[in-house]
C-alpha cells in the first residue's frame, strides 16, 4: 500500500523537473517524486501520516499510542525515488494511492556533479531512519 506526492525542493541540488518531461532523464526524478509505502494496511489511528516536504520524509499529525508508534516504525517507509529507466518513470507516475505494489531497487546516495553537495532525505525528521533515496529498477502491481 502506498501514497505518492510530487514535490518541489526548496533548493536546487539537482535540476528540478515537472512530473512529466519530454524525454527520460533519471536524475530529473530525484527531486520530485516521493512515495510512502507500508507493508500492509495500517490500523485505524487517531493521528494522520502526511508528507513533510522540506524534510523529504513523512510526519505524524496528532498523537500516537505506543502501539501505533511501533506499527509505524516497523511498517512505514518513505522513498524519494529515482527511476532506473523511462518505463519505470511512467509506471511511477501512473500509481494510485492504495495500490499494492512490489518494488525492487537500490538505496543510493546522490551528489551534485557541479558542487559535490549531497542530496539528503529525512534530515531533521523524527523518522529520518525510515526515509531513503531509492533507485527503482523494477515495479510491479500486485492483484488485491
Amino acid at each position: 500500500m502506498f501514497n505518492k506526492r510530487f514535490v518541489k525542493p526548496q533548493r536546487q541540488v539537482l535540476h528540478q523537473a515537472s512530473p512529466y518531461v519530454g524525454h527520460f532523464n533519471d536524475l530529473a526524478y530525484v527531486s520530485n517524486i516521493d512515495v510512502l509505502v507500508t507493508q500492509k494496511s495500517l490500523p485505524n489511528m487517531s493521528a494522520k501520516l502526511t508528507f513533510d516536504q522540506p524534510r523529504r520524509c513523512f510526519k505524524v499529525e496528532g498523537q500516537l499510542s505506543a502501539a501505533e508508534q511501533a506499527v509505524i516504525q516497523q511498517q512505514v517507509q518513505h522513498l524519494s525515488v529515482i527511476a532506473a529507466n523511462a518505463q519505470i518513470a511512467n509506471q511511477i507516475r501512473r500509481l494510485k494511492a492504495g495500490q499494492r505494489i512490489q518494488l525492487q531497487g537500490d538505496i543510493v546516495h546522490v551528489h551534485s556533479v557541479k558542487s559535490g553537495q549531497a542530496f539528503w532525505v529525512g534530515v531533521g525528521s523524527a523518522y529520518a531512519a525510515q526515509c531513503v533515496l531509492l533507485r527503482i529498477t523494477h515495479i510491479q502491481k500486485i492483484a488485491a
